[in-house]
């Protein structure tokens, strides 16, 4: 396994509604880790009435943090409403947020086997074409891979947001600090977590996806 620092380049008009109140649609400052996993391992959600994105992520081979803003610029489009044939006088979205082309993302991936993330994705509902570069380097990969100790469990406080659903266990929390977002809320963290990879230096903790079940 390999971790690295990665980033994300949109490279079109970058839309996913994250919230949604009396017909204003927002977009969120971080991108949800589960839309990067899908988007980086090109897979798409298998419909169902209740969603399992855990299960639909199963065995995939790069696993992601979720993402913080770099540099992200937004605008605001307003869209005329217009009655749908399905349901006269039901009104479309009014006003959309969305993230310009060259909005940029931050967030760290573990290769499950060793192999280089890809080039190009296509991230969010409308599948908007988005560049993976290496963080903080032209050199490649290699430059921006991080070494990282593989615990049974250790307290730890990550830089980054984490979401629990992915973790075999986290006890003993000393602090938490919740950021609402859909499908599942995120959080910063200081606790111990089970069956985890651990970057000491810059404080990255992943689930350790060749010994945790969840992942397999």
């Amino acid at each position: 396994m390999r971790l690295f620092r990665a980033k994300l380049e949109a490279k079109g008009y970058l839309h996913f509604y994250s919230s949604e109140y009396l017909k204003v649609t927002r977009v969120s400052d971080i991108l949800h880790n589960w839309a990067l996993m899908f988007a980086v391992n090109d897979i798409r959600p298998t419909p169902r009435v209740e969603a399992d994105h855990v299960g639909d992520l199963r065995g995939v081979r790069f696993y992601c943090t979720p993402a913080a803003p770099l540099i992200a610029e937004r605008r605001i489009y307003k869209r005329n409403p217009v009655p749908e044939d399905t349901g006269a006088g039901k009104m479309g979205l009014m006003e959309i947020e969305y993230y310009l082309p060259g909005s940029t993302f931050e967030f760290y991936l573990l290769s499950r086997d060793d192999s280089e993330p890809p080039e190009l994705i296509h991230f969010g509902k409308k599948r908007t074409p988005c560049a993976l570069l290496p963080a903080g380097s032209s050199a490649g990969w290699k430059v921006v891979e991080i070494p990282f100790r593989a615990h049974d469990s250790v307290p730890v406080r990550p830089t980054h947001l984490v979401n629990p659903i992915d973790y075999e266990d986290i006890s003993a929390v000393t602090y938490a600090r919740k950021v609402p977002m859909k499908p599942s809320p995120l959080y910063y963290l200081a606790a111990t977590f089970s069956n985890v990879l651990v970057a000491d230096r810059v404080k990255v903790a992943v689930p350790n996806m060749e010994e945790a079940p969840q992942w397999n």
